[in-house]
Order: C-alpha cells, then structure tokens, then sequence
C-alpha cells in the first residue's frame, strides 16, 4: 500500500464527513420540529426516550460497519458476512419490539420514574421505531463494502435520500396532521432510514459485483465462529456506549431539573453529536487505509488531532457566544425558560470533538489489528466512570441533572482514551 498523502485522506474522508454531518443534522431538526408542536417538553423527553432505547438495540448491528470493511473482500467471505447481518439485525429487531410492549415498557417507566404523559408517548414513539435496527444494520453492512473499495462518495449520496425522506415526512405531517411531536420525529426517522437501506444496496450493486468474482484473497476466509468472535466484542462497545444514554436518561429521570433536564439533554446531544461525528467519521478510514507495517499510522494520526482540534475550536466559538443562544433558541425551539440548561450542557461538551478524534484513531487501529476486546473494555470503563460520577453528582451537588450528565461524559470519554492510550503504547 502506497502511504497516504494528506490530500488523499482528505479526499476519502471529507463524503464520509458530510454524510455524518446531514445524519447528525437530523437529530437537531426533528427536535427543533417537537419543540415547535403542542406540549414539547412532554413531547421532547419521550422522543428522547425512545430513540435511546432504539439506538439501545442499534448497537447490536452498528459496528457491522467495521466487520464489513474488514472481512467482506471476496465471495465466500461477503456471504458469510451477509448471513451474520441477517441473524444480527432480526436480534435487535425483536428487542426493540420486546420494549414496545405495553408491560414490558411500564417497568423501564417505573424505573425513570417517569409521568404518565410522557410514558404513553414514549411506548407509542418505540413502536413506530421498530424498522429501525434491522435498517440500520444492512445499511451499515453494505457502506462498509463501500468504504474498503474506496467509493465514500457514493455514501455521501445515500446519506442524502435519509435526509429528504425525513424532512419530507417531517413537514408533511406537521402541517397536515395533529400527530404529537414525539410521534412525527418517530415517523419520519423510520421512514429515512428504511429508504436508506433499500438505496444503499442498490448504489453498491456493482462494487457488490466485483468481490463476488474474487474466490478468496490472501488471509484465511473466516466462519461464522471467526467473525462472532471478532465481533462480539465490538458489540459490547455500542451496546455499552448506548447504555451510557440509558444510564443518564435514567439519572435524569432522577435529578433536579429533571423534566427541564430530559427535555434539553436531546437537543444538547445531539447538537454536539452534530460535531463529534465529523471526527467519528473517520474510523473506518484508519482501518481500510492501514498496513500491515503500519507506514500510514502516522499520517493518518496527524490528520485526525488536526481535525479534531479543529472541530472542538469551532464549536467552542459557537457555543460560548450568541450563536449559541441563537441556535438552541431561534433554531432548536427552546423556551427562554430551558435556554440555560441547554447552554451549561453545551458548553461543557466542547471538548467532545477532539475526543472522538482520538477515540477514533485508537479504536480503528485495535479494530485493524483484530484487538476488538480492548476496544469494549474501554468503553466499560467509560460507563463504569459515568455511573459512579453521575451517583457522586446527584448525591453531593444541587446542580441541574443535563450539568451532571455532561460532566459525567467528560469523566467516562477521558478515562476510555487514557486506558487505549497505555495499551497501545505498548503494541507500537
């Protein structure tokens, strides 16, 4: 492999950029649309609730991404992949159907203590999500495919039929019906992402073509069992990740401010998601793009503190001055009343973008050596970090609930970096 010039990085990493930008954007949009409808703080903490728990049985099938860009490089390996894809994506979709279940979900309500209003909501929003894994799933299966052959521009292009689906969906139901916000960001969400899948199998039909007619390449094809226990552990690390939004959305539920707290915690995160999956987005470049040597580590080290860097400055300047009021205000829909919560969780996130940067350059380089179980148990330490936070938090300080969670996010992030970073000094 030729060493990557920063240009050509650049080149490969800027598509994947702006599909994570326009998913991210999503997230922002659809609840400024809640926020905008009848009741919105009710509204806004059951939508935040269901799409945790859909993202909950997401992280089953998420890092199909990776296992994709890894194995899936000739015919017999594709359909092993393919075959694991199927079993993943019809687990997680019987777990979210599981917590849809009117039983079921009142003991995850009792548990966060949450009000009848917002309860019934959030049950009806989880249903309407139940496409949602399985679409996820395949999505991300053929994308890895994609990405190892060097076509990011064509993901690019998928990513945008999501986003017109669901601004779509998003308006036609907000002005033409009288359906709760939670229900129409449920909506529209599971109408992108089910169209995404069908798009994205289709643009990746030739790329498809070509690896069916390579028998074998030069590594052992894996079986099933090989590619479980590759996988496995990079299942426990968004399984882990996504029970941190659970473990917060249930501090939350316990907190001051808690109402205040579930209604603002969405918009913040996923406003400071919009900007840390700039740098996220560029795992699965370090995992295709490296050598057995490693002569491109370096390179593509750099690249990333770079934009990670950059990133977290940007983001800073917005959110420590008027922008930032105007964005959660004007944009968003917050009430002058929820505006303060917003800008303290905001701003204590700033950090954020440069820690996905080095989150991906460590997990990428672990995913690509086939040390998945290091990367897992760096984001149970993370979780562990934030529960133990969280619980001196809300024990010891008066501080509103959204104050605590985001500070317990820095806690558990920085923790997960420190522990890769000793490992992987070793390894180098």
């Amino acid at each position: 492999m030729d060493k990557l010039s920063y240009k050509r990085l650049f080149q490969l990493w800027y598509p994947l950029a702006f599909a994570w930008i326009m998913i991210s954007a999503e997230g922002p949009f659809l609840t400024a649309v809640v926020a905008r409808l009848d009741a919105p703080r009710y509204n806004l903490a059951a939508y935040g609730i269901s799409i945790t728990l859909a993202m909950l049985t997401e992280a089953l099938v998420i890092m199909l991404l990776s296992t994709s860009t890894v194995f899936a490089t000739s015919k017999s390996n594709y359909y092993k992949v393919r075959t694991f894809t199927f079993i993943l994506t019809l687990s997680s979709t019987s777990i979210l159907l599981l917590f849809s279940v009117k039983p079921v979900f009142n003991v995850l309500s009792n548990l966060m203590n949450l009000p009848f209003e917002v309860s019934y909501l959030a049950n009806k929003s989880i249903t309407i999500l139940i496409p949602w894994p399985a679409a996820i799933g395949f999505r991300r299966f053929y994308q890895g495919i994609l990405i190892r052959n060097g076509k990011t521009n064509l993901i690019a292009l998928t990513t945008i039929t999501r986003i017109l689906t669901i601004l779509c969906s998003a308006f036609i139901l907000m002005f033409l019906t009288k359906l709760p916000g939670a229900y129409i960001g449920a909506i529209s969400l599971s109408s992108g992402v089910s169209l995404e899948a069908i798009i994205t199998r289709i643009i990746a039909s030739n790329t498809i073509k070509k690896i069916l007619q390579i028998e074998k390449n030069e590594d052992e094809p894996p079986n099933l069992s090989t590619i479980f226990k590759f996988y496995y552990p990079l299942a426990l690390t968004p399984i882990i990740g996504m029970s941190t939004s659970t473990l917060i959305t249930f501090f939350l539920g316990r907190s001051y401010y808690s109402i205040e707290s579930l209604a603002t915690m969405p918009v913040v995160g996923t406003f400071a998601f919009l900007f840390a999956s700039i740098c996220y987005a560029y795992m699965e470049l370090v995992i295709a793009n490296l050598d057995k040597e490693l002569k491109n580590l370096k390179n593509i080290q750099s690249f990333a503190y770079t934009i990670g860097l950059s990133v977290s400055i940007i983001y800073s300047i917005i959110v420590f001055s008027a922008a930032g009021s105007f964005y959660f205000h004007t944009i968003s829909g917050l009430s002058d009343y929820l505006l303060p919560f917003a800008s303290i969780g905001s701003k204590i996130l700033m950090l954020l973008p440069l820690y996905s940067a080095i989150t991906s350059i460590q997990r990428g380089l672990l995913i690509f050596l086939r040390k998945t179980y290091y990367v897992s148990t760096a984001s149970l330490i993370e979780l562990l970090v934030i529960f133990v936070s969280l619980t001196l938090l809300i024990k010891y300080t008066q501080w509103p609930g959204i104050a605590n969670a985001t500070l317990s996010l820095n806690f558990g992030r920085l923790s997960g970096i420190f522990f890769l970073f000793n490992y992987i000094r070793k390894i180098k």
